[in-house]
């Protein structure tokens, strides 16, 4: 008898590993028969006839405490099918073998050491993998969504055991992250290649045009890190032309070319990458501004929603003031467009208490939006 060889489309790359989609969705009950059976036929014994498997079934049900969910011989002789077909597919004999002077047989696969279970997933777990996809798709990092769209579709279509699963619907969508419409629009559909450049430390060449520049122009640039913001992506790299590093807004991004300059590491000594937003938020660094200690006053009835939603890091436990109408909580940055802007969208529930210098830049932007109002 000939048989069907393992299907090696069924595996496709993903990042530093392989994984092998090849499905059977099953209920947790059969899920455990099956592993019991499974690891018994890994050995070729004569202990492995079906009245002893379903002994060995049953007790691993007791030991657990599962008495009423204990089989029965028809039930072993399904499982028994359903482990066959699966070894078929997947190039692996399941032998019955007549015990000598009995009419009873043993089961084992052939070659021994052989199992069914690498990848054995429940309908459960296929639901995971399918809102995996949908971050994949939003985020647009390691792949590209082509790379995402294709996966999806295969593991959608890799053959099913009729004995366990159903015709299935595909999912309706249950994320909605805020993005612009377009890919092209924000910028994201260069993210797969600047992810490539940052992990091979590439130099690229980016042709790029600023909010307020009538004309573009070329940077060369080291890239170290994709920074997500306010709905937009950022590239933390460092630029010749800038001599400092910068984050570049993908959006505004014209075209990417391989650079022919070398590659600079990060240039602050003792820092990764990802320190570089440390102190700030958002992504506007100032290297020639320090970081302060700032104080806000809350107002109580907002409190609990701002705890839940940090404006830094840093952000202190809230402390008691004189006034008990509000709260003071302390941070540790500098104080940047974005800290302004967090500060702002809270309207009259924070006002920010010291430094002098903060509270008095914070007292401009107020007035000059007051006066668009009076």
């Amino acid at each position: 008898m000939s048989f069907v060889p393992w299907d090696k489309s069924l595996i496709f790359p993903f990042p530093s590993s392989l994984l092998l989609f090849n499905i059977m969705a099953v209920d947790k009950k059969t899920r455990f028969r099956h592993e019991i059976i499974d690891k018994l036929l890994q050995r070729q014994s004569k202990h492995n006839t079906k009245k002893n498997i379903l002994n060995r079934v049953n007790k691993e049900f007791e030991r657990q405490g599962k008495e009423e969910m204990t089989v029965s011989m028809r039930t072993i002789q399904n499982d028994l099918d359903a482990l066959r077909e699966e070894a078929f597919k997947r190039g692996i004999q399941l032998v019955s073998m007549k015990i000598p002077g009995s009419k009873e047989h043993y089961f084992y696969y052939e070659g021994g050491g052989s199992t069914v279970q690498q990848v054995y997933l429940t309908e459960e777990d296929k639901a995971t993998i399918t809102a995996a996809f949908e971050l994949m798709k939003l985020v647009d990092g390691a792949f590209s969504y082509e790379q995402i769209e294709k996966l999806e579709s295969r593991m959608r279509n890799l053959s099913m055991s009729p004995k366990f699963s159903q015709e299935t619907q595909p999912p309706e969508a249950v994320l909605n992250f805020e993005a612009a419409e377009s890919r092209e629009e924000d910028g994201r559909n260069y993210i797969p290649v600047l992810v490539e450049a940052i992990k091979e430390k590439s130099p690229l060449c980016i042709t790029f045009k600023g909010y307020f520049k009538a004309e573009a122009t070329l940077h060369e640039v080291s890239p170290y890190l994709l920074k997500q913001y306010n709905r937009r992506w950022f590239l933390l790299c460092y630029s010749e032309q800038k001599q400092k590093p910068w984050t570049l807004p993908l959006d505004r991004i014209q075209a990417i070319e391989a650079g022919m300059h070398a590659f600079v590491p990060y240039p602050i000594s003792g820092e990764k990458p990802f320190e570089f937003f440390e102190d700030i938020i958002g992504v506007t660094n100032d290297f020639e501004q320090s970081t302060q200690q700032v104080s806000l006053l809350i107002r109580r009835d907002r409190l609990p929603y701002l705890l839940s939603k940090v404006l830094h890091g840093s952000q202190s436990p809230p402390e008691e003031t004189d006034d008990p109408k509000w709260a003071r909580v302390r941070l540790s940055l500098k104080p940047n467009p974005e800290f302004f802007s967090q500060v702002l969208q809270y309207g009259e529930a924070i006002r920010i208490e010291s430094p002098p210098q903060v509270k008095e830049q914070m007292a401009k932007i107020v007035k000059k939006m007051t006066g668009y109002y009076l």
